[in-house]
């Protein structure tokens, strides 16, 4: 997941007397599923954007930036003011997809054909491979089991379990 984000001039009111502090660091916090907040990164004071590589499959994420900078406005000559973390405007809340679509391509009562795909993070593109199975037995590596096979009419139905324990049923019947 991306995250990018900009910065907005702060008003000044009398631009003799004080400067605008810089950022010292933006900080991004990462929350997933409701649970504890972490900081996932604290980044140069110029940097926009930010790549989350670090992520699961099927969970909800909530990102926050912060801004590391000086509190309030530094007036000329004295530049004490108190170094803080400024949380910004809004947030930002993702689910990351199933790393994995499993399709019914073939097989008969006792071994399906599937074709896999699952995707690579690093590349960030699909992989599609074949998978010879039977009733009982897991799907490659993808965290699905193929529970049983059968005909509806001329079309082969399987009932499979995802990752999550879930029951679908998919078939080699062309939507």
């Amino acid at each position: 997941m991306v995250l990018s984000w900009s910065l907005r001039e702060p008003t000044i009111k009398d631009p003799k007397k004080e400067v605008r502090s810089a950022p010292q660091a933006f900080l991004v916090h990462r929350q997933c599923d409701g649970g504890e907040i972490d900081r996932i990164a604290t980044l140069d004071p110029k940097v926009t954007s930010f790549e989350d590589r670090d992520l699961q499959p099927r969970h909800s994420y909530r990102y926050w930036i912060l801004v590391r900078g000086e509190e309030g406005p530094v007036f000329y000559p004295a530049k004490n003011a108190p170094v803080v973390d400024r949380e910004g405007e809004g947030r930002v809340d993702g689910v990351v997809p199933a790393w994995h679509k499993v399709k019914l391509t073939g097989g008969d009562r006792e071994h399906a054909i599937l074709a896999v795909e699952s995707y690579n993070p690093m590349t960030g593109k699909w992989d599609t491979r074949r998978i010879l199975t039977s009733p009982g037995q897991p799907i490659g590596a993808t965290g699905w089991t193929l529970e049983r096979l059968r005909f509806d009419k001329s079309t082969l139905v399987a009932e499979v379990k995802d990752d999550l324990r879930e029951t679908r049923e998919i078939s080699t019947k062309k939507d």
